[in-house]
This record gives structure tokens, sequence and C-alpha cells, in this order.
């Protein structure tokens, strides 16, 4: 469930920024920039435990999409394969035939938060963009999590920069990172109840 979604072109304060983060090249120039910033936060019937192994998983995004694909209709597939490039460097293609690249920049397991920063540049409609996105997820109570997406998007085309002022921009990215966030709660969400499943079939053979 998402609570609220705004967006705001502002010039990026990202607080309290790891070392990690701060200190790679790309996103501390973008951070130096007048961004798009979104920001999304809701809670989830995730449990943090689920929260936790994905994100540590070494290619967490391929995790996810298997799980995506067991979500799906029988005979369907998902839009667009992300594939590893490299450790911590990931790349998809849309169907649109527009290309995406995604870095890990930064992620953290502390008592209580899961903390994951994600670099990705591309190309889209208005032109080459680059972005930072920080994820927080925190445990909620039982099989519940509250999280929080922050996005700093950055498109390079000056008429694109223009056009963001107008909305056209600041849409697109909004719609689009509330539908991947809706989605990888879904998918969360779908993968504590297969834990469950698997569990009570575990104590019912046993």
């Amino acid at each position: 469930m998402v609570m609220f979604c705004a967006v705001t072109t502002v010039e990026a304060k990202e607080p309290s920024l790891p070392e990690a983060v701060s200190s790679h090249v790309r996103t501390a120039s973008l951070l130096e920039k007048r961004v798009v910033h979104l920001q999304s936060e809701g809670q989830a019937g995730l449990a943090f435990q689920v929260a936790i192994d994905i994100i540590h998983d070494d290619d967490f995004l391929f995790a996810l999409q298997q799980a995506y694909a067991l979500m799906l209709p029988e005979g369907e597939t998902p839009e667009f394969t992300v594939k590893q490039t490299a450790p911590g460097q990931y790349a998809y293609v849309n169907r649109g035939g527009e290309q995406t690249t995604i870095t890990e920049v930064h992620r953290a397991f502390q008592p209580g938060s899961v903390e994951l920063y994600l670099f990705s540049e591309g190309d889209r409609f208005f032109g080459k963009f680059e972005a930072l996105t920080a994820i927080t997820v925190k445990p909620a109570g039982t099989d519940r999590v509250d999280w929080q997406v922050r996005v700093y998007a950055y498109p390079r085309n000056t008429l694109s920069r223009l056009v963001a002022r107008t909305g056209v921009v600041n849409r697109f990215f909004r719609s689009k990172t509330d539908e991947i966030t809706d989605l990888a709660v879904r998918i969360g969400t779908f993968m504590t109840n297969q834990q469950k499943m698997n569990i009570a079939d575990k104590s019912h053979s046993g």
C-alpha cells in the first residue's frame, strides 16, 4: 500500500549519506544537480526477514524476477529480463527498445533496517537520464514492513529539464516509481506467502 508520493524539482539533499554513496563519483555528481525528487512510502505485508534475504542476495534482481515469473498466469512471461553484467551491475532493454543500466552503489543491514542505493542511467522518450534510487525497509510488526523509496532523477537534455518543470517528465518518473514500487511490494508479499506455505508443508510432512 502506497501512503503518499510527493514530487518536486529541487537540489538533491539526501541526508546522512553512507560513505560508499557519497564517495561514488557518479552519485556525488548527480546529487549536486537540480533533480526531479520523488518520495514514496507505505506499509506492506512482507516479512522483514524476506526483505533482508532479497537484498542480501548477490543477484537480488534475478531472485525478484524468478518470483515475479511464478506470479504470472501460465504461459505469460515478464515484459523484459534484467541481466547481471558484472557483480553489482545490471542491464535491461524494455519493450520499447530503450536500454537501462543499473549499478549497486551500497547496501547496508542495520538492526531494524535495510538500505539499498542504486544508480541507473538510460534512454527514454525525453532523452538520456541518470538517477539515484534509495530504498529503506524497516520492520513494522509480524510479517509487515514500513518502506520508503526516494528517487533523484536528472534528465541530461536541457530541453527535457525545462519540460520537467511543466510536469511531463515529472509524471513519467512518478509513474515509473509507483509502478516499480507496487511491483516490488507485490513480489515481496508473494515471497512471504510462499515462505509460509513452505514452512507449513514442512510441519505437516514432519
